[in-house]
């Protein structure tokens, strides 16, 4: 009676089976990255690529503004030192992206002195990329030449070569009077209203003049220059 009591108590009571492991999980193996743009040189080709976008798009935004044309010839003047020693500007303002106007322009040297006054530039300086320069108009009020160089040295005639490095293209130019003096001319020569169009295509160096009013004549004409020597010139004057 006892040992049955308590055997039934047992099952009663009821007995829970241990739950099995859980089978144990393979470590993952760790994912190599595909996308090999974010390894540490990419990241540092992407650094650098857009620290240029930004340098080329400050750049870009300061060649636009007033005042960038006066900066950048100071710039070159100090940069270039002796090679541009016999050129002076003055009161210079404007963008270097566009264009601008210089009060004065003198060139100076050996004795034969160019003055340019109230000088307005229209260019294109970004087609210089391309191996031209591209100017829109030049215009000038007044452009004195005066020649003081002994007789020795200006007997020496033209250079053998007379070229640039890049192709040149002036759409249209203007001077209100154009002075020339010097030891070799008693009097002063004058042209007023002078206007036209300039090309150097590597080679020749052309000239259209549209007009050009001397004394009390007015005139038209062209010209075209070789670069290189022997210098061959070719010209036609038509008006009266």
């Amino acid at each position: 009676m006892l040992t049955g009591k308590s055997s039934s108590g047992a099952a009663e009571r009821g007995f829970e089976a241990p739950m099995p492991p859980e089978p144990s999980k393979k470590p993952k193996n760790p994912k190599k990255p595909t996308n090999q743009w974010f390894s540490l040189p990419a990241q540092l080709l992407r650094a650098l690529l857009a620290i240029i976008f930004i340098a080329f798009g400050t750049l870009w935004w300061w060649t636009g503004t007033d005042g960038s044309l006066a900066h950048a010839i100071r710039l070159a003047q100090t940069c270039c030192g002796a090679p541009l020693q016999p050129l002076t500007v003055q009161g210079a303002s404007g963008a270097l992206r566009s264009g601008g106007h210089i009060n004065e322009l003198v060139w100076l040297q050996d004795g034969l002195r160019v003055q340019a006054s109230d000088v307005s530039v229209k260019w294109q300086p970004w087609s210089l990329l391309q191996g031209t320069l591209k100017l829109d108009s030049l215009a000038a009020t007044s452009v004195d030449i005066d020649d003081q160089r002994p007789a020795s040295v200006a007997a020496k005639g033209p250079p053998d070569a007379l070229g640039f490095p890049v192709v040149v293209g002036l759409d249209t130019f203007s001077v209100n009077l154009l002075r020339l003096t010097g030891t070799s001319m008693p009097n002063a020569f004058e042209v007023s209203n002078l206007s036209g169009r300039y090309r150097f295509d590597g080679t020749h160096h052309q000239l259209e003049l549209t007009r050009a009013d001397i004394a009390s004549g007015s005139y038209r004409g062209s010209a075209a220059l070789s670069s290189t020597s022997p210098l061959t010139l070719d010209a036609s004057l038509s008006g009266g």
